[in-house]
């Protein structure tokens, strides 16, 4: 009898986790190189082709707090990498958008991103990445996720 293609078990979350993990370790170990965490280079990325948005804006587009975003928007401010104006019409909204330094660390937080994906994707033909796309693309939808791009740092 043959065995079916997903493990009872749940195997195939394990794995996912372990890569995810694996994959996330490197990452971050490059950001730091590039002067940022993952939640900033998200924050940032998320700045880029809306413009402007408000720590709620951004903590929707996450799934977060507002709180927990403030904390992230600040630090960036912070940093130099962004800065916050009045709303034009709600004085008490404050939006973010990136300064040319934000700018310039998400330039690098890309690059250090496509490193690890290149290093990561090394062994995988140019077909079987397509088809690896495809499959996580199936497997987000199948799980009732987004197709918002919420979390991404990829130029489209």
């Amino acid at each position: 009898m043959a065995r079916p293609p997903i493990p009872a078990q749940p195997d195939f979350l394990v794995q996912l986790r372990r890569t995810q993990h694996t994959i996330r370790t490197r990452l971050d170990g490059e950001l730091e190189s590039a002067g940022l965490t993952m939640p900033q280079l998200t924050v940032l990325a998320a700045l880029e082709p809306k413009g402007e948005m408000s720590a709620s804006d951004l903590a929707r587009e996450f799934g977060m707090t507002a709180q927990t975003v403030n904390v992230l928007v600040k630090s960036l401010e912070a940093c130099g990498l962004l800065r916050r104006n009045p709303h034009p019409a709600h004085g008490r909204i404050l939006l973010a958008s990136l300064t040319p330094a934000g700018k310039r660390a998400l330039k690098r937080g890309r690059v250090a991103g496509m490193l690890v994906q290149d290093r990561v994707l090394s062994g995988l033909s140019a077909s079987d990445r397509r088809r690896l796309m495809k499959l996580l693309q199936a497997i987000e939808q199948g799980s009732g996720g987004s197709d918002s791009g919420a979390g991404g740092f990829s130029k489209k």
